[in-house]
């Protein structure tokens, strides 16, 4: 008898792997796995920024800075900017999400398996952060780095865990 005919005979599949539950599009499972990781990433910020007194959607109006001239720095909710910088935030975290998907899975071809889309996450917020906070963010708006160092690593190191699980869990 020929090895795995007997799983054939009851309709058994030949093996333990799961399918992906989305399609197979370039980019598709890191863009999803980089939006959840980018609102974990905005929890922890407003997680902090409540913890330690500051206005919750600083972080916000600061990024719709980038693009909408001088960024609000009164403290409290102004809709305009903090929805422009969520958004913009949000798009972000899903194109870094692509291109961790992209370069993990077509580019590098890593499996999905023992965790390795979870450190590949861990190491790859942390490279975000560096970029980020070294080169762009200089350049692109000086206001950004009044965010404090320590919690911009926590959020970024945030991101790209739960990047990596959910990465994980879309493709497996």
């Amino acid at each position: 008898m020929e090895v795995g005919a007997e799983n054939r005979s009851l309709n058994l599949p030949l093996s333990n792997a799961r399918q992906s539950p989305i399609p197979d599009i370039v980019g598709l499972g890191g863009a999803l796995a980089g939006l959840g990781g980018g609102i974990a990433m905005a929890l922890v910020g407003g997680i902090i920024a409540l913890s330690s007194a500051t206005d919750i959607w600083q972080t916000s109006k600061l990024i719709a800075g980038a693009i909408g001239g001088s960024p609000i720095v009164a403290p409290g909710f102004d809709a305009g900017p903090v929805i422009l910088g969520t958004l913009m935030h949000i798009a972000f975290s899903m194109i870094m999400g692509a291109l961790f998907g992209i370069v993990f899975r077509r580019t590098l071809k890593l499996p999905s398996g023992f965790g390795l889309p979870i450190v590949g996450g861990l190491i790859y917020g942390l490279a975000i952060w560096f970029v980020a906070y070294f080169m762009v963010l200089p350049a692109l708006n000086s206001g950004l780095l009044q965010v404090y160092a320590p919690a911009f690593i926590i959020q970024n190191l945030t991101y790209g865990v739960v990047l990596g699980l959910i990465y994980t869990y879309l493709r497996p």
